[in-house]
């Protein structure tokens, strides 16, 4: 386990299985830093996707639930990043929000919707870019929800 202070009173705790006899705490802090991209994908693919919670019990299935998954994310970033945003005036720059464009982009998968409109739609949910702007983490104990409790919900949300 280190820890390292990355601003006043602010301590960072990373677990590693990095020998600490080969590896500073420098050189561990820079390869956290390089490896940043790759958490913020799992936590969308994990929140904004949906992959925390599963409908099915076999292994095979889930697997095959996450191989989706990872799917649509990639369809969505790969549709995102060719949005156009429309420069608007102010102090910040803007960037997609991807929690609507990945729903704008099930909802076209989900022939729901033409494909001229994408593109359009998504550029409209736009949220600004703040650099270095923290905020504390907020600690909640969470339930674990059983597969009855999801497939009862999926149950009635169909039925609406």
């Amino acid at each position: 386990m280190v820890r390292f202070q990355i601003a006043e009173g602010v301590y960072e705790n990373i677990i590693t299985n990095l020998p600490s006899d080969e590896f500073s705490l420098e050189q561990i802090k820079h390869i956290y830093h390089l490896r940043w991209g790759q958490e913020t994908s799992f936590r969308d693919l994990k929140h904004t996707i949906g992959t925390a919670n599963f409908h099915s019990k076999s292994p095979e299935y889930i697997g095959f639930e996450i191989l989706c998954r990872m799917t649509l994310y990639n369809f969505c970033t790969i549709i995102t990043m060719e949005v156009p945003i429309k420069k608007r005036t102010g102090k910040w720059e803007y960037q997609v929000n991807l929690s609507m464009a990945i729903k704008i982009c099930f909802e076209f998968l989900s022939d729901r919707m033409g494909p001229g409109s994408v593109n359009d739609l998504i550029s409209r949910y736009i949220l600004p870019i703040r650099p270095n702007r923290t905020y504390a983490r907020q600690l909640r104990f969470q339930v674990p929800a059983s597969y009855k409790f999801n497939a009862a919900c999926d149950y009635i949300a169909r039925k609406q």
